[in-house]
Protein backbone atom coordinates (compact mmCIF):
# COMPACT_ATOMS: atom_id res chain seq x y z
CA UNK A 1 0.00 0.00 0.00
CA UNK A 2 2.66 2.20 1.07
CA UNK A 3 4.15 1.83 -2.64
CA UNK A 4 1.15 2.21 -4.43
CA UNK A 5 1.10 5.49 -2.91
CA UNK A 6 4.23 6.34 -3.37
CA UNK A 7 3.72 5.92 -7.31
CA UNK A 8 0.65 8.09 -6.85
CA UNK A 9 1.02 11.36 -5.14
CA UNK A 10 3.19 12.79 -7.51
CA UNK A 11 0.14 11.69 -10.25
CA UNK A 12 -2.35 13.19 -7.33
CA UNK A 13 0.33 16.68 -7.31
CA UNK A 14 -0.01 17.01 -11.09
CA UNK A 15 -3.87 16.71 -11.00
CA UNK A 16 -4.26 19.66 -8.15
CA UNK A 17 -1.70 22.05 -10.37
CA UNK A 18 1.08 21.57 -7.61
CA UNK A 19 4.55 21.28 -8.66
CA UNK A 20 7.56 19.91 -5.66
CA UNK A 21 9.99 22.35 -5.73
CA UNK A 22 12.82 22.58 -7.77
CA UNK A 23 16.20 21.62 -6.09
CA UNK A 24 18.33 24.54 -4.86
CA UNK A 25 21.05 24.83 -7.40
CA UNK A 26 25.13 24.13 -6.02
CA UNK A 27 26.22 27.59 -7.69
CA UNK A 28 26.30 30.12 -10.60
CA UNK A 29 28.37 30.60 -13.72
CA UNK A 30 28.75 33.87 -15.52
CA UNK A 31 30.82 35.41 -17.81
CA UNK A 32 30.89 39.26 -18.61
CA UNK A 33 32.69 42.42 -19.35
CA UNK A 34 33.53 46.08 -18.19
CA UNK A 35 36.05 48.82 -17.66
CA UNK A 36 38.90 48.88 -15.17
CA UNK A 37 40.33 52.19 -14.04
CA UNK A 38 43.94 52.36 -12.22
CA UNK A 39 44.00 55.12 -9.43
CA UNK A 40 48.23 55.77 -10.02
CA UNK A 41 50.45 56.91 -12.17
CA UNK A 42 52.54 54.14 -13.33
CA UNK A 43 55.51 53.78 -15.99
CA UNK A 44 52.90 50.77 -18.02
CA UNK A 45 49.70 49.48 -16.96
CA UNK A 46 47.87 53.23 -15.63
CA UNK A 47 45.36 53.62 -18.66
CA UNK A 48 41.83 52.83 -18.26
CA UNK A 49 41.03 50.03 -20.20
CA UNK A 50 38.41 46.92 -21.05
CA UNK A 51 38.18 44.02 -18.84
CA UNK A 52 36.60 40.47 -19.55
CA UNK A 53 35.73 37.98 -16.99
CA UNK A 54 34.37 34.32 -16.32
CA UNK A 55 33.30 33.36 -12.90
CA UNK A 56 32.05 30.42 -10.93
CA UNK A 57 30.25 30.59 -7.21
CA UNK A 58 29.89 26.92 -5.37
CA UNK A 59 27.38 27.32 -2.11
CA UNK A 60 28.31 26.28 1.21
CA UNK A 61 26.56 23.07 2.48
CA UNK A 62 24.30 24.42 5.63
CA UNK A 63 25.32 28.07 5.11
CA UNK A 64 23.11 29.18 2.11
CA UNK A 65 24.38 32.87 2.20
CA UNK A 66 28.04 31.39 1.89
CA UNK A 67 30.01 30.25 -1.46
CA UNK A 68 33.43 30.46 -2.30
CA UNK A 69 33.92 31.89 -5.56
CA UNK A 70 36.65 31.85 -8.61
CA UNK A 71 37.32 33.90 -11.23
CA UNK A 72 39.68 34.52 -14.33
CA UNK A 73 39.63 37.92 -15.86
CA UNK A 74 41.79 39.73 -18.88
CA UNK A 75 42.51 43.08 -18.86
CA UNK A 76 43.86 44.69 -22.06
CA UNK A 77 45.09 48.52 -20.49
CA UNK A 78 46.73 50.36 -23.48
CA UNK A 79 46.38 49.19 -27.26
CA UNK A 80 48.22 52.07 -29.35
CA UNK A 81 49.34 51.83 -33.22
CA UNK A 82 51.62 54.00 -34.36
CA UNK A 83 53.28 54.09 -38.12
CA UNK A 84 56.99 53.89 -37.91
CA UNK A 85 60.03 52.80 -39.90
CA UNK A 86 62.28 49.75 -39.52
CA UNK A 87 65.89 48.45 -41.61
CA UNK A 88 66.54 45.40 -42.35
CA UNK A 89 69.73 45.16 -44.01
CA UNK A 90 69.66 47.68 -46.72
CA UNK A 91 66.30 48.09 -47.07
CA UNK A 92 63.96 50.49 -44.85
CA UNK A 93 60.19 49.61 -44.69
CA UNK A 94 57.47 51.26 -43.05
CA UNK A 95 55.66 49.79 -40.93
CA UNK A 96 52.54 49.58 -38.36
CA UNK A 97 53.81 49.03 -34.95
CA UNK A 98 50.94 48.11 -32.72
CA UNK A 99 51.58 48.17 -28.85
CA UNK A 100 49.38 46.73 -26.09
CA UNK A 101 49.43 46.28 -22.06
CA UNK A 102 47.93 43.00 -20.74
CA UNK A 103 47.34 41.42 -17.16
CA UNK A 104 45.55 37.76 -16.96
CA UNK A 105 44.50 37.05 -13.28
CA UNK A 106 43.01 34.71 -11.19
CA UNK A 107 41.16 34.78 -8.11
CA UNK A 108 39.42 32.89 -5.22
CA UNK A 109 37.60 33.37 -2.00
CA UNK A 110 34.67 33.27 -0.61
CA UNK A 111 31.60 35.76 -0.23
CA UNK A 112 28.16 36.16 1.65
CA UNK A 113 24.72 37.19 0.25
CA UNK A 114 21.34 36.06 -0.58
CA UNK A 115 20.18 33.02 1.72
CA UNK A 116 16.86 33.04 -0.95
CA UNK A 117 17.65 30.54 -3.94
CA UNK A 118 14.51 32.46 -5.88
CA UNK A 119 14.46 35.55 -5.02
CA UNK A 120 14.55 37.94 -8.16
CA UNK A 121 17.33 40.36 -5.80
CA UNK A 122 20.59 38.77 -4.51
CA UNK A 123 23.37 40.45 -3.26
CA UNK A 124 26.56 40.23 -2.24
CA UNK A 125 29.80 40.95 -1.25
CA UNK A 126 33.29 39.27 -1.17
CA UNK A 127 36.79 38.97 -0.90
CA UNK A 128 39.87 36.84 -1.95
CA UNK A 129 43.45 36.50 -2.83
CA UNK A 130 44.63 36.77 -6.85
CA UNK A 131 47.78 36.28 -8.94
CA UNK A 132 47.97 39.01 -11.64
CA UNK A 133 50.31 38.21 -14.39
CA UNK A 134 51.58 41.66 -16.56
CA UNK A 135 52.85 42.04 -20.10
CA UNK A 136 54.07 44.12 -23.08
CA UNK A 137 53.23 42.66 -26.46
CA UNK A 138 54.91 44.80 -29.42
CA UNK A 139 53.75 43.70 -33.21
CA UNK A 140 54.87 44.99 -36.28
CA UNK A 141 52.90 44.99 -39.50
CA UNK A 142 54.42 45.66 -43.24
CA UNK A 143 51.30 46.48 -45.61
CA UNK A 144 53.26 45.46 -48.76
CA UNK A 145 55.15 42.15 -47.20
CA UNK A 146 54.58 39.62 -49.38
CA UNK A 147 51.16 37.73 -48.81
CA UNK A 148 49.38 41.14 -48.06
CA UNK A 149 49.02 42.25 -44.41
CA UNK A 150 51.31 40.59 -42.29
CA UNK A 151 52.35 40.41 -38.57
CA UNK A 152 55.70 39.62 -39.47
CA UNK A 153 57.34 40.35 -35.38
CA UNK A 154 55.29 39.93 -32.20
CA UNK A 155 57.94 40.19 -29.18
CA UNK A 156 56.74 40.31 -25.22
CA UNK A 157 58.21 42.95 -22.87
CA UNK A 158 57.94 43.53 -19.47
CA UNK A 159 56.73 40.07 -18.08
CA UNK A 160 56.05 39.80 -14.14
CA UNK A 161 53.74 38.20 -12.26
CA UNK A 162 52.39 39.44 -9.01
CA UNK A 163 50.07 38.90 -5.90
CA UNK A 164 47.35 40.75 -4.56
CA UNK A 165 43.60 40.53 -3.38
CA UNK A 166 40.04 41.29 -4.89
CA UNK A 167 37.09 42.55 -3.12
CA UNK A 168 33.43 42.68 -5.10
CA UNK A 169 30.37 44.08 -4.27
CA UNK A 170 27.25 43.37 -6.75
CA UNK A 171 24.08 41.86 -7.50
CA UNK A 172 22.52 39.28 -9.59
CA UNK A 173 19.25 39.98 -10.63
CA UNK A 174 17.35 36.41 -11.74
CA UNK A 175 15.00 36.75 -14.28
CA UNK A 176 13.86 33.03 -13.84
CA UNK A 177 15.11 30.18 -11.92
CA UNK A 178 18.30 29.26 -14.04
CA UNK A 179 19.49 32.35 -15.31
CA UNK A 180 19.86 36.26 -14.34
CA UNK A 181 21.90 39.77 -15.08
CA UNK A 182 25.09 40.79 -12.83
CA UNK A 183 26.39 44.06 -11.95
CA UNK A 184 29.56 44.23 -10.26
CA UNK A 185 31.88 46.62 -8.64
CA UNK A 186 35.61 44.84 -8.26
CA UNK A 187 38.68 46.48 -5.96
CA UNK A 188 42.10 44.99 -6.32
CA UNK A 189 45.00 45.75 -4.90
CA UNK A 190 48.71 44.06 -6.45
CA UNK A 191 51.68 44.31 -4.35
CA UNK A 192 54.76 45.32 -5.84
CA UNK A 193 53.92 46.70 -8.92
CA UNK A 194 57.16 49.05 -10.68
CA UNK A 195 56.76 52.88 -10.24
CA UNK A 196 59.60 54.89 -12.30
CA UNK A 197 59.98 58.34 -11.37
CA UNK A 198 62.82 59.89 -13.44
CA UNK A 199 65.52 57.37 -13.22
CA UNK A 200 64.33 55.93 -9.63
CA UNK A 201 61.98 53.06 -9.82
CA UNK A 202 59.96 51.43 -6.83
CA UNK A 203 57.85 48.43 -6.11
CA UNK A 204 54.62 50.06 -5.09
CA UNK A 205 50.63 48.55 -4.16
CA UNK A 206 48.78 49.40 -7.00
CA UNK A 207 45.10 49.77 -6.77
CA UNK A 208 42.19 49.74 -9.74
CA UNK A 209 38.39 49.90 -8.96
CA UNK A 210 36.32 48.12 -11.93
CA UNK A 211 32.57 47.64 -12.89
CA UNK A 212 31.41 45.08 -15.30
CA UNK A 213 27.89 43.99 -16.50
CA UNK A 214 27.65 39.75 -16.99
CA UNK A 215 24.80 36.38 -17.59
CA UNK A 216 24.80 34.58 -14.73
CA UNK A 217 23.40 30.49 -15.25
CA UNK A 218 22.87 28.34 -12.20
CA UNK A 219 23.37 24.74 -12.28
Amino acid sequence: MRTLRALLAPLLLVALGVTPCAAAPLGQFGVGGGAVWPQQEFASYSDPGPFFLVRADIRIPDFPAGAGWFDLNYTQFMCEEIDTEIELGEYTFDVVQRTTQNCLAAHAGLQIGSSSQHAFFRPRVGAGLGVYHFWTAIELRQDDWPGGDEEFLRETLDSHTKLGWRGIAGADFYFAHSWGISADFVYDEVWGLERVEGDASTDETATFYGFYLGVVIAY
